[in-house]
C-alpha cells in the first residue's frame, strides 16, 4: 500500500445491496470510502412488484444514496460511470455525467457493480426474452417464466397488461 498522510482509501463502485453493505461495514472504521455509481439511487429491487401493482410509490424503493449515507462521516458518494482500473497505480478511471474525467486512488478496492443480461453472443434474443429486471421491455406472442418464487413473480408481473395477439 502506497505510503500517505490520513486514513487509508476505500473505493467501492456500485450502489446496489453489496456496494451499500461494504460502506456500512466500514462506517466505523478509521479509512476514507469514496462510492462511486452511475444512478443517484439505491433501488430496493425486492418491492418492484409492489410498486408494479401500485401498492407503494416508486420513491418508497429508490433512495438517494447521499441519504441513505448522510450520517457517515467517512461516505462520499461520487455521481459517475466507471471507465477503467488501473490496479499497478492503485486508481480508478472514471467519466462524470457531463462528460469530464475523474481519478480516484485507492488503498483498497471494491468491485460490487452488479451484473447485466447476457444472450451468450445471440443479442437478437433480447427481443423474446427480456432482462430479469431491465427497463426495457419488449412484448412478445409468448410469455416464458423461467424463475420460480419472487423472481418468477417479478418476471410474471412484467407481463401484468400482456395480452396475445388475436
Amino acid at each position: 500500500m502506497p505510503d500517505q498522510a490520513g486514513p487509508r482509501r476505500v473505493v467501492i463502485v456500485g450502489g446496489g445491496f453489496a456496494g451499500l453493505f461494504a460502506a456500512r461495514a466500514l462506517r466505523r472504521t478509521p479509512v476514507a470510502v469514496t462510492l462511486i455509481d452511475q444512478a443517484q439511487h439505491h433501488l430496493f429491487q425486492p418491492l418492484l412488484y409492489q410498486c408494479a401493482t401500485g401498492i407503494l410509490s416508486e420513491g418508497k424503493i429508490a433512495s438517494p444514496l447521499r441519504e441513505v449515507f448522510k450520517h457517515y462521516r467517512n461516505v462520499e458518494c461520487v455521481l459517475a460511470e466507471v471507465t477503467g482500473l488501473d490496479p499497478a497505480a492503485r486508481r480508478v478511471t472514471a467519466r462524470r455525467p457531463l462528460g469530464e474525467p475523474a481519478e480516484f486512488g485507492y488503498d483498497w478496492l471494491i468491485l460490487a457493480a452488479g451484473v447485466q443480461q447476457s444472450y451468450f453472443g445471440h443479442d437478437e434474443y433480447a427481443r423474446f426474452a427480456p432482462a430479469f429486471l431491465g427497463t426495457a421491455f419488449h412484448r412478445t406472442d409468448v410469455l416464458f417464466v423461467a424463475a420460480w418464487g419472487l423472481g418468477g413473480l417479478l418476471l410474471a408481473l412484467r407481463f401484468f397488461s400482456w395480452e396475445p395477439r388475436s
